[in-house]
């Protein structure tokens, strides 16, 4: 009984696997036959705007100069711009990505950079956190940008809250004591991907004024019931 229960969930899994698949090719060759027919009305419509003219057919030329308007109007419409930020909690470091789509597909290559913050700058000078630089760091999601999506947000966005606390910077310098404990900390629950942890713990530091033991002990009861 259980055998058969295990192949059948399995070939119901693998039934959807490709109705998705196909699903996905038909809507992309839909999108490609529309981009196609947008080409060709664009195409048309210049020549006839251009045969209008010389005729000096006015209806022709502008029924040409509408067959132009209309696909650069859907093209205008249509294209939107695809926005990511992911943090590499390996390299501590920011990477944004941005590209063009229409209707679902990539117009242009995705181009990308990576940032910091002046407080990671600071830790980093700091020697709190050790040059690290795996052949393959990990990326977790911080948050991106889409029309019509809502909610394009990862754990990560956490460590962005956390890190572009600049005011701790100065926190530090004047709480020397309290820094050599939180920092290392920040850096070890940032490795371990504890990001929710990691905000609260900056944004409890800053402006703390009670002792390190004090600061240790919120810390640790944080990181003890994390996921409770």
């Amino acid at each position: 009984m259980h055998a058969g229960t295990q192949t059948w969930q399995f070939s119901l899994r693998t039934l959807l696997i490709v109705v998705a698949v196909v699903a996905m090719w038909c809507g992309l060759f839909v999108a490609l036959g529309v981009i196609g027919l947008l080409i060709a009305a664009l195409l048309h419509g210049v020549e006839m705007a251009i045969t209008g003219n010389r005729r000096g057919n006015r209806k022709l030329e502008w029924t040409g100069y509408a067959l132009v308007a209309l696909p650069l109007l859907v093209f205008f419409f249509g294209c939107y711009t695809v926005y990511h930020t992911r943090f590499s909690p390996d390299t501590f470091t920011f990477r944004s990505t941005v590209h063009l789509e229409f209707c679902g597909i990539r117009m242009t290559p995705e181009k990308s950079h990576e940032w910091s913050k002046p407080l990671i700058d600071y830790l980093r000078q700091e020697g709190y956190i050790e040059a690290v630089n795996p052949a393959h760091p990990r990326w977790d999601y911080v948050h991106g940008h889409m029309p019509g999506v809502v909610g394009m947000r990862g754990e990560a966005k956490d460590a962005l809250r956390a890190f572009r606390e600049e005011g701790m910077v100065d926190w530090s310098k004047s709480h020397p004591e309290h820094a050599k404990y939180l920092w290392p900390k920040v850096v070890q629950l940032t490795r371990e991907q504890k990001y929710y942890i990691v905000d609260r713990a900056v944004r409890e530091a800053e402006g703390f004024e009670g002792t390190t033991e004090e600061l240790r002990s919120k810390i640790e009861f944080w990181e003890a019931t994390w996921g409770q």
